[in-house]
């Protein structure tokens, strides 16, 4: 039994574990073809795992000339109008970063090796409860945010199967979930469960983008490596809409794809450390429903 898929790049992180399970049994081989379209799980799982040597991975690089049927004329046009990274994705078949990310800062400078959460550090849960749900853990040492866990699923799931995985990743001292104010009635189904303290996140999407860019670049960011791979597939491919043809960036706000994770660093880091007021103006009075109906 063997395996092939077509773009990984622009599938979702969970696909690598799934492919490797379905073939597991006959240790059979998992074929990608496709561009480099980004450096998410394709790019951190893959090729930086054949990199390293491991003799079990093997990557091709070709680019389009190499085929000799290929048009010199047609090369040499693209390398003549297109940005030089994304000729050196589209026809050499190398990862680039695209033009028109969100956080372009983000990348290899902010992994470190996994540890174990020390118990008295404090530690936020970013919440993006929908159809597609999101959950982001970050503890916090006084000086620098580490993201140790990620949930996310694509599919629909119970409240309860919800609260189970955030209370089952939960390390350190637990401050509190701070969660998508525009989802009242997701949480409250979580609260029910056993979800709490919850804080209304602040959701200034551009003043929140500037702050946590702000913090990826500082070096306060830090992700323990192999301990997020959904946070870090979506961080690498969250953007801003771009043109086509120059990679320039065509509109202000980021596009609704590949968003959920990122937005849950967003709530945690902008209402810590951006939004005005304390955290505790933010709290769910849970036990007074007109309290609840504000948030």
């Amino acid at each position: 039994m063997a395996a092939w898929m077509d773009e990984p790049s622009q599938m979702k992180a969970l696909v690598w574990p799934v492919m490797q399970s379905r073939v597991g049994l006959n240790e059979g081989p998992i074929l990608f073809t496709g561009y480099p379209t980004n450096m998410g799980w394709y790019y951190q799982d893959i090729f930086k795992v054949w990199k390293g040597g491991d003799p079990d991975y093997d990557v091709i690089q070709f680019r389009s000339i190499d085929n000799p049927q290929y048009p010199k004329s047609e090369w040499n046009r693209a390398k003549r109008t297109l940005p030089d990274w994304l000729f050196k994705m589209r026809y050499m078949g190398q990862f680039q970063k695209p033009l028109g990310l969100v956080y372009p800062d983000f990348g290899e400078s902010l992994f470190v090796e996994p540890f174990e959460i020390p118990k008295e550090w404090p530690v936020f849960v970013g919440i993006d409860p929908s159809t597609l749900f999101g959950a982001l853990f970050i503890a916090f040492d006084g000086y620098t945010y580490y993201v140790y866990s990620d949930y996310f699923v694509d599919y629909l799931r119970t409240a309860k199967e919800h609260a189970k995985e955030i209370s089952d990743r939960l390390k350190g001292t637990l401050v509190g979930h701070i969660y998508d104010p525009a989802r009242i009635a997701d949480v409250n189904e979580l609260r029910q469960h056993g979800i709490w303290p919850l804080y209304r996140g602040a959701n200034e999407v551009m003043a929140g983008v500037s702050k946590v860019g702000e913090i990826v670049k500082s070096g306060r960011l830090k992700v323990l490596r192999g301990s997020a791979p959904n946070f870090v597939d979506q961080m690498e491919k969250y953007s801003f809409p771009t043109d086509v043809v120059t990679g320039n960036i065509a509109k202000e706000n980021p596009i609704k794809i590949d968003d959920h994770l990122p937005d849950c660093l967003r709530y945690v880091l902008y209402t810590l450390e951006g939004a005005p007021g304390d955290l505790d103006d933010r709290i769910m009075v849970y036990d007074d429903p007109q309290a609840i109906s504000k948030y």
